[in-house]
Formats: C-alpha cells, sequence, structure tokens
C-alpha cells in the first residue's frame, strides 16, 4: 500500500499544475464534503464509491504504476453511484447547501468520467508508459 501512495505521488508530482487542481477538487467533493452530510444516504454512497475507486487505483499503481489505466478506478466506482445518483437529482432542493453539493459531484463527476473512459481506451490501445518516475 505504502508503494501505490508513493507510486500516486510521484504520479502527480509528474503532471502540469492544473491535474492537481482537478484532482483537490475531486477529491474534496467526494471524500471531505461528504463528512458534512453523513446524515443522508446520498453522502454515505458517494464516500463508499471513493473508497472503492481509491482501492481500485491503489492496486492498479502498485501493479502498473501510474498509468492511464488508473481512470478504471473512477469507472466501476462512480458509474453505478452515478446511475443511482442521477434519478435522485430532481427531487433535490438546489438552494441547500446539500442539493448544491450533490450537483457538483454528479457534473464533475460525470466529467472526470469522460477524461477517465479517454485514458483507458488509449491504454487498451497500446500506451502503456507510466508517467515519468512512477514505474512499479
Amino acid at each position: 500500500m505504502i508503494r501505490s501512495v508513493a507510486g500516486f505521488f510521484r504520479g502527480m508530482a509528474s503532471l502540469a499544475w492544473p491535474w492537481w487542481l482537478w484532482v483537490g477538487l475531486l477529491g474534496g467533493l467526494n471524500m471531505v464534503m461528504p463528512l458534512f452530510f453523513l446524515g443522508s444516504l446520498e453522502a454515505r454512497v458517494v464516500l463508499a464509491a471513493i473508497l472503492v475507486g481509491v482501492v481500485a487505483q491503489a492496486l492498479i499503481i502498485g501493479r502498473l504504476g501510474f498509468v492511464r489505466l488508473l481512470g478504471l478506478g473512477h469507472i466501476v466506482a462512480w458509474v453505478p453511484m452515478l446511475l443511482w445518483l442521477v434519478p435522485r437529482l430532481p427531487n433535490l432542493d438546489a438552494g441547500t447547501a446539500f442539493g448544491r453539493w450533490l450537483f457538483l459531484v454528479v457534473a464533475l463527476d460525470l466529467a472526470s468520467l469522460a477524461i477517465d473512459f479517454v485514458d483507458v481506451a488509449r491504454y487498451l490501445a497500446g500506451d502503456r508508459q507510466p508517467a515519468p518516475g512512477t514505474a512499479p
């Protein structure tokens, strides 16, 4: 696990700074903000999904390094989560902090999934080089 965490940070360090902001935003929305709404089933589902994704990504990093296949961690966790969350959105009050948070989770996780699907497709097409300095 330590190797996976170290590989993640080495891989992140090799990326341009806007990716740091993107990962921080996704982490804040999916790992920190749900803690403020733990009384809701939606927040617990978002936390569970991020944990599944983190475990999947840790396994990938430990085995292959910081490669484009990491998007698979989001795909396996967030697609089912979003399929469950999206139908709930019309019943939420978008004027509340909870409603705004959940709308942002759905919007930004969908955007991230678009990137992830492209990355996984590129990996499957043969783009399998780890980021610099992140070999397993």
